[in-house]
């Protein structure tokens, strides 16, 4: 492929992606992309201390100097990738496409017979998922690196881009949905290194789809046992398989470790407490399902002293749409100095169920959060939601327009623009987005907003129907409006 092709055929993405495994599972490593064990991937290399002059001068905006300081380090570190390589890696982590792309064609100009460029190029196509071009990107590496085998000199570097290689075969083969191949590369990963819980946690994740759930599940425990920052492998494999629609497998393997496994001996206290991450991630997973008594009884066995327990406590209030609890809540993680998006996310949604200045406090504060948050939609989806329940019709649905171009939105999302769409005037979309809002499991904290409008339209349409004289449509917008 040629260079022209390659950077046209380059489309934006969410950067954020990046940093996101394939199969998007909150409990799976995270910042794991290249993954070279040896210092010799962009992202180690930026993240050494010995970069952290080059990490400050960026930061700062001044690209020169950071370019100096890496052409000063490369030529400490014989082994390191091109300069621009590293330049380019720090413009795709602060969002910069364009100068990503820009640094990525000079050093295929400059180093035409390096494999590098290529594999990170590949990682960006998976990332967008762009399969196709993917598989050819990652084509090209390799036939680079063949010529690499007999050099002695770039042994170093030849070892690791093998592994960065097998790595992104194995994802693209699990991207594809082709599960015994990237069973049996990620298997080979992890025999060359079986201290790495990250390939435990991915070949799980595969074995997971191809209905070995038991050994998926000791697989997770084994990445445990290598890393106590992993959940218990009942969860991992839990969360997963919701996610993928099998929700009755999923609450079985949650029911079953709940009654076989005593939780009273986890620990709650300390700052880093496993007790305390399980028990948060439990709840929210109870949440999801409705089990809303259950939820609150895990919460309520998490210390006070940790503020997760109010932000959970909160979010509990919004499923049960007791909004000045929530509010409070909230408030209190705050005041305990929680500052992560769910916190504040969530207390913007109560405040803007309670008054008028309280819903002026929320524009204000979704205001900052799209600010904080630019590329996450839940931001955007809720400043569009303020917007709306203060009358901006129009100004949210542009907001919102972008989430539905997307063509991937949460429920909550799909309801915020149902009713927004609806207020517009398109019952057709309205009626198309509650649909999609709930035909998913998941429980959401305006579901039942969502099923009392469309039983509310349905209504509409059935005295429509019944009407000889077609007078029925004002009787259908009031009770539309009334939802």
């Amino acid at each position: 492929m040629s260079l022209k092709n390659v950077r046209r055929r380059l489309t934006p993405m969410c950067v954020l992606a990046v940093f996101l495994p394939v199969f998007l599972g909150v409990f799976l490593p995270r910042g794991a992309v290249i993954l070279a064990g040896d210092g010799l991937s962009p992202r180690e290399i930026l993240a050494a201390p010995d970069a952290g002059a080059v990490r400050m001068a960026f930061a700062a905006g001044d690209w020169t100097e950071a370019r100096a300081l890496l052409e000063a380090l490369c030529q400490e570190h014989p082994d390191f990738p091109a300069p621009g390589l590293l330049m380019a890696w720090l413009h795709l982590t602060h969002g910069d496409r364009p100068e990503f792309e820009n640094c990525c064609a000079e050093v295929i100009d400059q180093r035409p017979e390096d494999p590098q460029v290529w594999y990170v190029l590949t990682e960006s196509a998976l990332a967008d998922g762009r399969w196709i071009e993917a598989s050819l990107l990652l084509d090209r590496g390799d036939s680079l690196l063949a010529a690499w085998s007999d050099s002695e000199e770039l042994i170093g570097r030849a070892r690791a881009l093998k592994t960065d290689s097998l790595f992104l075969a194995a994802r693209l083969a699990e991207a594809r949905g082709q599960y015994a191949s990237a069973e049996e590369k990620y298997r080979l990963l992890r025999d060359q290194d079986p201290q790495n819980d990250s390939y435990a946690l991915r070949l799980g994740s595969v074995l997971l789809e191809e209905g070995k759930t038991d050994e998926a599940v000791r697989l997770f425990d084994s990445a445990r046992e290598l890393n106590r920052q992993n959940l218990p492998g009942w969860l991992i494999a839990a969360d997963l398989l919701h996610r993928r629609g099998k929700r009755e497998e999923a609450g079985t393997l949650v029911d079953g470790a709940l009654s076989g496994e005593t939780l009273d001996d986890w620990d709650t206290t300390g700052e880093q407490s496993e007790g305390v991450y399980l028990f948060s991630e439990l709840v929210r997973l109870l949440l999801k399902w409705n089990r809303l008594e259950e939820a609150e009884k895990w919460i309520a066995r998490i210390p006070s002293a940790f503020s997760v327990s109010r932000t959970l406590a909160g979010r509990l209030a919004l499923f049960q749409e007791d909004y000045p609890r929530a509010e409070k809540e909230f408030r209190l993680a705050r005041l305990a100095g929680r500052d992560d998006f769910e916190t504040l996310n969530g207390y913007i949604l109560a405040l803007a169920e309670l008054d008028d200045a309280r819903l002026r406090q929320a524009s204000r504060l979704a205001e900052e959060l799209v600010k904080k948050y630019p590329r996450v939609d839940e931001a955007a989806a809720t400043l569009g939601w303020i917007e709306f329940l203060m009358g901006e019709t129009d100004t949210a649905w542009k907001r919102f327009e972008t989430i539905l171009n997307g063509g991937s939105f949460t429920p909550t999302e799909a309801y915020y623009m149902a009713e927004t769409a609806l207020d517009r005037g398109d019952t057709m979309l309205c009626e198309t987005l509650l649909d999609l809002a709930l035909e998913q499991e998941d429980n959401f904290p305006k579901r039942q907003a969502a099923v009392k409008l469309r039983e509310a339209l349905r209504g509409s349409h059935t005295a429509e129907e019944s009407t000889p004289d077609g007078n029925s449509g004002d009787t259908a917008g009031a009770a539309a409006t009334q939802e």
